[in-house]
């Protein structure tokens, strides 16, 4: 059985399913699909022999869906990202040898972990840091041979760049807010209403006068 065959099927799977995300800017929307491509790539993982990526994997399952479930208090939070710089090292030094792409990938799923507990507003941080953590796995699968994983992980994260890019810019220029939503809606939104509070006012004081 070529296992290195099925690690990259599994792989390409999981990493369709994070290339899909790479456009959205709502989180529980990226975490609900990533998190089924966790299950995936965790499978490619085993095929693959990357114990340090496969308990990435687990640990980034937890996390996923104590957010979605709205499960994630400040003790599971500092809990999970202790889980996944404690073990990720020590299974990367016991397991795969103090493989440096493996602490690379380990340091990218650790920024993306704090940065989607702890920051709900600025979605270019969101993106930059997305693209850190997808180019930080690409490494760990190009060093595994893992090839399908590794170019759609690299497109992720250009993906991601150029969405942090688009929407610096936009909010440079005061057409976005921090979460990259634009203000023009917002404002448009805004001078109906005043628009309408004055038609309102004008009919109420035109009534006054007729009485």
């Amino acid at each position: 059985m070529d296992f290195k065959l099925l690690a990259n099927i599994f792989g390409a799977i999981g990493m369709v399913l994070f290339f899909v995300t790479a456009a959205f800017k709502s989180k529980k929307l990226v975490l609900s699909i990533q998190s089924c491509g966790h299950v995936f790539l965790g499978i490619s993982d085993i095929f693959a022999g990357s114990y340090s990526s496969l308990a990435q994997e687990a640990l980034c399952i937890a996390r996923d869906i104590g957010i979605i479930t709205k499960k994630a208090n400040l003790a599971f939070k500092l809990i999970i990202i202790a889980l996944i710089a404690g073990v990720g090292i020590t299974v990367n030094i016991k397991y795969d040898q103090s493989n440096i792409f493996g602490f690379i990938a380990i340091t990218g799923n650790l920024l993306f972990t704090i940065d989607i507990f702890f920051n709900n507003k600025s979605a270019i941080g969101f993106k930059l840091v997305s693209a850190v953590s997808s180019f930080g796995w690409m490494s760990l699968f190009l060093n595994y041979g893992v090839y399908t994983s590794a170019i759609a992980n690299g497109a992720s994260g250009l993906i991601n760049l150029g969405v942090a890019i688009y929407i610096f810019i936009n909010y440079k220029e005061g057409k976005m807010n921090r979460l990259g939503h634009r203000t023009n809606w917002n404002e448009e939104r805004k001078n109906h209403v005043d628009t309408t509070l004055e038609t309102g006012e004008k009919e109420n004081t035109e009534n006054d006068l007729l009485k």
